[in-house]
């Protein structure tokens, strides 16, 4: 199971090797924080390949960065404080955006904080790592902290190398998760 999921090119940091005798077959193997059964599925959460395009980085040079950062960073902000005045269930989050650091305050749901690292030309991400929501206790404890590479792929995106995901779909899906509909996100 595990060479598959390395051939349908899961990145995974780590991975512990077992003997047959000291795992039963249909016991979960935690792999790079994640627990991932012998099934296809967790709760409906699938671990399959998907069709999303594989994200190349771009060469950019700072002030270039500094402008796509920037350009991003106000697009965030600007749809989050859509979402926050608008969505049904988003009534005491709260929006913040200084000297560089954008915060989301989602309530009971945690903080993300989303901010620019200039040094690594990159821009980082830190969202809650437990939930009071009816979610899967994992839920939002996948996302943990990640550092987003730009590209220049789909008009531009910033992106996880780990896993291919970008920062744009991964907030979507996330606050999607907690507020029970769809959102539309900026990045």
């Amino acid at each position: 199971m595990l060479s598959r999921l390395l051939a349908r090119r899961h990145v995974i940091s780590s991975v512990r090797t077992f003997s047959t005798a000291s795992v039963r077959k249909s016991a979960p193997i935690l792999v790079a924080r994640h627990w991932i059964s012998r099934t296809p599925s967790i709760a409906g959460r699938t671990f399959t390949s998907s069709s999303r395009t594989n994200y190349e980085k771009g060469e950019l040079s700072m002030s270039k960065y500094h402008e796509l950062a920037d350009e991003s960073m106000d697009r965030l902000l600007e749809s989050l404080e859509e979402i926050v005045e608008t969505a049904e269930g988003a009534e005491d989050w709260e929006v913040d955006y200084s000297s560089g650091v954008l915060t989301l305050k989602a309530g009971e749901h945690g903080t993300y904080v989303i901010n620019k690292q200039p040094p690594n030309m990159q821009i980082w991400l830190s969202s809650p790592t437990s939930s009071s929501a009816p979610l899967p206790p994992f839920f939002l404890q996948l996302s943990g902290p990640k550092r987003y590479d730009y590209s220049n792929d789909d008009g531009g995106v910033w992106f996880y190398t780990r896993d291919n995901k970008s920062l744009k779909s991964l907030l979507e899906e996330e606050i999607k998760a907690i507020l029970g509909s769809p959102v539309d996100v900026q990045a």
